[in-house]
């Protein structure tokens, strides 16, 4: 993302606005293991961190999230709790429905080529090392702690078939 990064965060500061990156638990440069793709821990965070940037002194009170693809769907299940600092959403590439339009099952059959790609896709993202600039001389330990708590998502996927509870929320 630095490359889109260095574009739009600059752009936004030029025009009166604080843009942050954040990234999920367990993955980036982040502290903590990663989990499945939307859970509760990470949704908690990121309504935690809209809490947090509404409080910052450089900061209206008002936030806004956008997003492609995860960053999308994420944004929407965030303003669905509805935390009172989040004002606006911007989705793009983004769904609605995890099990029925996104990149996991349509009509209940496996959407193979989408799937298994993404499954793929995520897992290499997950498997990359934090940048020890960032996180210090710890880089490698976090990294091995992070390797070995990947669960890939193909697994839990495909063992929910039907649209069941993991799929609702």
């Amino acid at each position: 993302t630095a490359p889109r990064d260095e574009q739009r965060h600059p752009w936004y500061a030029g025009h009166g606005y604080a843009s942050v990156r954040v990234d999920v638990r367990g993955h980036g440069n982040s502290r903590g293991m990663p989990g499945d793709e939307y859970d509760e821990q990470e949704l908690a965070d990121g309504v935690a961190v809209v809490e947090w940037l509404a409080a910052q002194p450089w900061c209206s009170g008002r936030v806004g999230m956008f997003g492609i693809s995860w960053g999308g769907f994420n944004s929407l299940q965030i303003a669905a709790r509805a935390p009172e600092a989040l004002k606006a959403i911007v989705t793009v590439c983004s769904a609605d429905d995890r099990y029925d339009n996104d990149v996991h099952y349509m009509g209940g059959s496996v959407l193979a080529v989408d799937m298994h790609a993404w499954a793929a896709t995520m897992l290499a993202f997950v498997c990359r090392p934090p940048d020890p600039t960032h996180v210090g001389d710890d880089w490698r330990r976090m990294w091995l702690d992070r390797l070995e708590a990947v669960e890939p998502f193909i697994h839990t996927w495909l063992a929910h078939q039907s649209r069941d509870d993991y799929w609702r929320h």
